[in-house]
């Protein structure tokens, strides 16, 4: 049984015109491109979730009152506040350990290590550590 290709099958290959264009080239055109630039980020975004903000009862924020009073220039401490995110409602908690640098009391905000600021009202708790770290 003879079949459908047969007669073409050993042909010899056509001889080109001009070079061959090198592998590398070739395989760019194949390679896939972003039909909807941003889809995949925009996709990603939406998945990821946030927290929303959580204020304190008036007994909670004396509580954290009396704990910022025991506060001083130079002391360790760990605080969990809330830090809102930028592209979307709410944000994350974040805890750490810091390291007072001082209160800024017009700003209403904590000035901790590398300059950073923790506004107070996102502060949710704060404990002081009675041994200092090693920096």
């Amino acid at each position: 049984m003879r079949g459908k290709y047969d007669d073409i099958l050993n042909m010899p290959r056509p001889e080109m015109k001009h070079d061959r264009m090198p592998r590398k080239a070739r395989a760019v055109q194949f390679s896939p491109f972003a039909a909807l630039s941003g889809h995949e980020e925009a996709i990603r975004e939406r998945e990821r979730s946030t927290e929303p903000f959580r204020a304190l009862d008036e007994n909670e924020k004396a509580i954290l009152d009396e704990k910022f009073s025991s506060l001083s220039s130079g002391d360790y401490f760990t605080v969990t506040y809330f830090e809102k995110d930028r592209k979307k409602d709410g944000g994350k908690y974040i805890k750490e350990v810091a390291r007072l640098l001082k209160t800024d009391a017009e700003k209403m905000e904590l000035v901790i290590q590398e300059g950073r600021r923790i506004p107070i009202q996102n502060i949710i708790s704060i404990s002081p550590l009675h041994t200092p770290l090693e920096p």
